[in-house]
């Protein structure tokens, strides 16, 4: 599976494989990543079960939950018009 990550997801990735070879401490970690020691641990849970793209974010791709109907976006923009 193709996951798009972004520059920001990427450079986490050194950092929590660090964390996991004891090299670097949970709270160093997270200083470096400008993260509450709680979050870096739950992007370091979802790095060791789901790898590298457990780091991705799961909302990319998806559409907002907010949108608005495709039929009410097409009234919209006929009235533009």
């Amino acid at each position: 599976m193709l996951v798009t990550m972004s520059q920001k997801e990427l450079n986490r990735i050194p950092v929590l494989q660090q964390v996991c070879d004891k090299l670097l401490t949970q709270a160093a970690a997270a200083k470096l990543l400008s993260l509450s020691v709680r979050q870096l641990q739950r992007v370091l849970v979802r790095y060791l079960s789901d790898g590298a793209a457990g780091i991705a974010s799961r909302k990319r791709g998806k559409p907002a939950n907010n949108r608005a109907p495709d039929d009410l976006r097409l009234q919209v923009l006929v009235l533009l018009r």
